[in-house]
């Protein structure tokens, strides 16, 4: 095993996301399958895609698919290959098989986040005019079910907290007393509902990843329609349920600013993990763009807050990634300003608002 380019998820983890599939959320596409009618999940694991990145990897060469994980690492911030969660070093496996599937089920979603494209937002999608159709994933997660190994299941979206299909699925383990089987849920927190609390009550692991980014202004305008107090309130009552939970923002120039009111309220829940993740795409959101005397004020004020529920990547932020600085090109800030006369919609004093750097 080469423990600089050998990543568990490569042995274990299977992603789909709505037909494109690969080994984690932040691999390359390696194929693309809706119809799982006539497969058998576990054969289709051993295919040349996913067998030539395990055997780059053995032999130490960093395939082009995993370059998130490469780029984050040569930034000194830990990759998911290095926080690996599901796998400890004694159970490290050459072997494929898997343990965890992520599972993005379909675009149903009710926000047009400013970072989001239409194949993750039936919302954006009606906006740009593009339909995506429905795909029938009853077969898949047939497939799913019958994993004798499986350990874990994630769902995203979209909104998996508004799919039916994964409320159908969670009933279906609980009715067959798989309730040992860890569950997770990357949601944004807009609605929370008793009926699927009820049923997520019923397993002995479960893991919501909320997706906040901000408080009040800076979480609406990112988030948009979603409203604080609703999704404010939301996440006081996963916290208090039998979930654990963790907030997961993400980071780009619409929010950068708002950080330090971020972990005011985020020091509230001291059990909620903080991690999060930096916007790269799309690449107009990059954080750094927003000019150095606009952060003055909140890189002072970032430095007397605690990060006691933070994991070790804010610490890097905090004192290395906070003051990188990179010039926006014309192409950059025409496309930003293009997407909002296309899809955000957003009149001018909002946007001078959140992006005065553009204006000046």
């Amino acid at each position: 095993m080469n423990e600089n380019s050998h990543c568990q998820f490569m042995y274990n983890s299977f992603y789909y996301n709505k037909g494109n599939v690969s080994m984690c959320c932040l691999q390359d596409r390696l194929l693309y399958k809706d119809d799982w009618a006539d497969v058998d999940l576990n054969d289709f694991y051993f295919r040349k895609e996913f067998d030539n990145i395990r055997v780059a990897a053995e032999r130490g060469v960093k395939h082009s698919a995993c370059e998130t994980c490469w780029a984050n690492e040569r930034n000194g911030t830990p990759s998911m290959r290095q926080q690996n969660m599901y796998y400890t070093p004694d159970v490290y496996t050459l072997f494929p098989q898997i343990k965890h599937v992520d599972l993005r089920l379909s675009n149903k979603c009710n926000l047009q986040c400013k970072m989001c494209s239409p194949s993750d937002s039936d919302q954006i999608a009606k906006i740009m005019g593009k339909n995506y159709g429905t795909t029938d994933t009853t077969a898949l997660l047939d497939q799913v079910f019958a994993l004798p190994s499986l350990e874990a299941v994630r769902f995203a979206g979209g909104e998996p907290m508004i799919m039916p299909e994964v409320e159908q699925f969670l009933h279906r383990l609980v009715a067959a007393k798989r309730t040992d089987i860890h569950i997770e849920l990357i949601t944004n927190c807009t609605t929370v509902k008793p009926r699927m609390l009820e049923i997520l009550n019923n397993f002995d692991h479960v893991d919501i990843m909320a997706s906040i980014d901000g408080v009040g202004k800076w979480f609406e305008f990112q988030r948009f329609p979603a409203r604080w107090s609703i999704v404010k309130r939301n996440f006081h009552l996963l916290y208090n349920s039998k979930c654990h939970v963790r907030l997961v923002p993400c980071i780009g120039n619409i929010n950068l600013l708002g950080i330090v009111d971020f972990f005011h309220w985020a020091n509230q829940y001291p059990d909620a993990l903080v991690t999060f993740n930096e916007i790269f795409t799309p690449e107009y959101l990059n954080f750094r763009f927003v000019p150095m005397e606009l952060r003055q004020d909140m890189i002072k004020d970032f430095k007397a807050i605690r990060l006691e529920n933070a994991v070790p990547a804010w610490t890097n932020f905090k004192e290395r990634l906070i003051y990188e600085y990179v010039e926006p090109t014309e192409k950059q800030i025409q496309q930003l300003l293009d997407r909002n006369a296309r899809v955000w919609q957003a009149d001018e004093t909002k946007m001078k608002e959140f992006f005065p750097w553009i204006y000046t």
